[in-house]
């Protein structure tokens, strides 16, 4: 599902061209046009693209050391 960029308002803008099957194998495209995979099917590079857009989580310190 295409994601709203922070700066975007209004309905998302359709991104073609992410994704690429190359001998079998799915890969997804970054914005500097680096291809990311392999990946088995388009299935799994699109859980894989979720992945990498995702922010980062925070790891919190538990105070009480249990």
């Amino acid at each position: 599902m295409p994601r709203r960029r922070r700066d975007e308002n209004g309905l998302v803008p359709h991104r073609n061209g992410r994704f690429h099957c190359i001998n079998q194998q799915w890969f997804f495209a970054t914005r500097e046009q680096r291809l990311v995979g392999p990946y088995r099917d388009q299935d799994e590079a699109e859980a894989a693209l979720e992945n990498w857009l995702a922010p980062p989580r925070t790891h919190r310190i538990n105070r009480f050391g249990s």
